[in-house]
């Protein structure tokens, strides 16, 4: 680094979050499915060799070599082993541990994440060393993973584009509220994206449906306009995007629990 430092300051956390360990085990017991796991804390598991399949409610993942899978408090799983399938795990738990599923996305559905061979040798020395605490190493191992998994992880950067994609939603319904063809299909034609997507993502981010986040921004704007004097219930209707002023009423009513003439009487 041409003789220069590096210094990376690391942000200040809550100073009562721990995180405790509370085992670190080489699994080589064959395993058929029948045997449920519902665990009270969180589980990092890394497959050692071998395949197999983790069953999930509702679905199955296969597993190989390499691959590093959660199990999370609470949500049954199991696996089922092909005859050579090793693999090791620690478990985990704390506020601290609860802290970073979140910000790395990770849950019960984003619980995979395949080729991390290369921890191989780290894991197995790790678990194999002597001459200091199995609390250090296990402790040690698993934040190291996990700084690893956020680098790489697929699922946070699913997120990311989620989000993008909610926010340019949101900027599109808020730039064309008052067009009456506002749908789902104009609104994925203009971004490129499929109205379901649009429907989902959306929802997802900010809690309410596009339909009524539509709603909301067209009343709050026929609220505006009869404060600055605009009257007529048709006339404010159509200006912000309804071609029905009976609707409008009903809608404006619904959300300002009062009828929109009785509203700008208020301003004339």
């Amino acid at each position: 680094m041409n003789g220069e430092g590096i210094c990376r300051f690391i942000p200040r956390r809550e100073s009562n979050e721990f995180l405790h360990t509370i085992n670190f085990v080489l699994e080589t017991k064959p395993q058929t499915g029948d045997t449920v796991n519902i665990l009270p804390y969180y589980r990092l598991h890394y497959v050692r060799c071998g395949r197999a399949k983790l069953l999930l409610p509702g679905r199955e993942e296969p597993l190989s070599a390499g691959d590093v899978f959660f199990a999370f408090p609470a949500v049954p799983y199991s696996l089922e082993t092909e005859d050579g399938f090793r693999y090791m795990y620690i478990s985990f738990m704390g506020s601290r541990a609860n802290r970073i599923a979140d910000e790395l996305g990770i849950c019960a559905e984003r619980c995979l994440f395949p080729g991390m061979g290369g921890l191989g040798a780290i894991w197995n020395g790790a678990l194999e060393g002597e001459g200091y605490s199995a609390e250090l190493r296990s402790e040690g191992l698993l934040l190291y993973t996990l700084s690893l998994l956020e680098r790489k992880n697929p699922y946070k950067s699913l997120e990311k584009k989620q989000k993008s994609a909610a926010l340019d939603v949101k900027r599109y319904i808020d730039e064309h509220f008052s067009a009456q063809e506002l749908n789902l299909r104009m609104i994925g034609d203009a971004l490129g994206l499929h109205p379901k997507y649009v429907s989902t993502v959306f929802k997802r981010r900010f809690g309410v449906g596009t339909a009524e986040y539509v709603n909301t921004v067209r009343i709050r704007r026929a609220c505006a306009l009869m404060e600055q004097g605009i009257s007529g219930v048709r006339n404010v209707a159509e200006l912000c995007g309804y071609g029905d002023a009976m609707y409008f009423s009903r809608v404006f009513k619904k959300q300002m629990g009062i009828p929109p003439k009785e509203y700008g009487a208020r301003f004339t």
